[in-house]
């Protein structure tokens, strides 16, 4: 299967801070790649950097084949969504306008919408399960809520590929499960590939098919859940004793965190 996103040797950061260092992977079309690691280990770096909020120092992103660099922003917009992790929104607009900005990629200039930017608004609203939403304050929502609308404004740009930076970040259990249900949803039934960068070890475990482990900005593994998620690995990676059991209702590793006085 070809790659529809293809990292090689990549280098970036910030001014004279080079936090990305040799990295490279690919990803195929209806993959569920996650991105593990310990704070200040690069993750969301490495998402600005295929993203083209960062350009790299050194290294090559290719999206279809094609250099990243040479790809306009609206063309990429066309392909990639992105949801970060925090998005501020300085003025009131309603969930309905929130979600419609993802139709910009797609309008020429002075250009009004048309019936077909309406129906995919609409469908986005309908998929997150937020169209009761529509009218309401974009800042009157709740947590979940607004990681919903969201992604609704992600899939209204009708991406290929969907990258997420810890969306489940400041929601409680309950909205967690939710979102990463959605998300894995879109992946099997709208072949939405997935890229996710996510803080909670078991998360990752549970909804990603493959997952990449950084630390100081390298890929300390990369591969299947249980290739990655190894106890001397995350032991290693994260600097604190960790204990990988099999999780009884799903096959999967799952991770129970101690402390060094309960190895005693």
């Amino acid at each position: 299967m070809d790659s529809i996103l293809k990292v090689e040797n990549l280098y970036g950061g910030y001014k004279n801070n080079e936090v990305i260092k040799n990295v490279s992977f690919e990803l195929n079309e209806k993959d569920f790649l996650g991105i593990i690691g310990p704070n200040a280990s690069g993750k969301s770096t490495l998402l600005r950097l295929i993203t083209k909020v960062l350009s790299p120092t050194k290294g090559k992103i290719f999206w279809q084949g094609k250099d990243l660099k040479k790809i306009s922003l609206k063309e990429f917009s066309q392909n990639v969504a992105f949801v970060a992790q925090e998005t501020k929104i300085y003025f009131s607009f309603s969930v309905w306008e929130i979600v419609f900005m993802g139709r910009i990629p797609y309008l020429k200039r002075l250009q009004s919408e048309t019936k077909k930017d309406f129906s995919i608004v609409e469908n986005a609203l309908f998929l997150t399960e937020t169209l009761d939403l529509r009218n309401k304050p974009f800042e009157a929502l709740s947590s979940g809520e607004r990681q919903r609308v969201l992604i609704a404004r992600a899939l209204a740009q009708e991406p290929k590929l969907l990258i997420l930076d810890e969306p489940t970040a400041h929601l409680d259990i309950g909205h967690q499960i939710h979102i990463m249900d959605l998300i894995k949803k879109l992946n099997q039934t709208k072949n939405v590939t997935v890229l996710i960068v996510l803080h909670d070890l078991n998360l990752a475990s549970q909804y990603c098919e493959r997952l990449i482990l950084l630390d100081k900005g390298r890929i300390v593994k990369q591969g299947d859940i249980s290739e990655v998620l190894t106890y001397k690995d995350l032991e290693t990676v994260y600097r604190t004793p960790v204990l990988v059991k099999e999780n009884p209702l799903t096959g999967r590793p799952f991770i129970i965190l101690f402390s060094e006085s309960q190895k005693e």
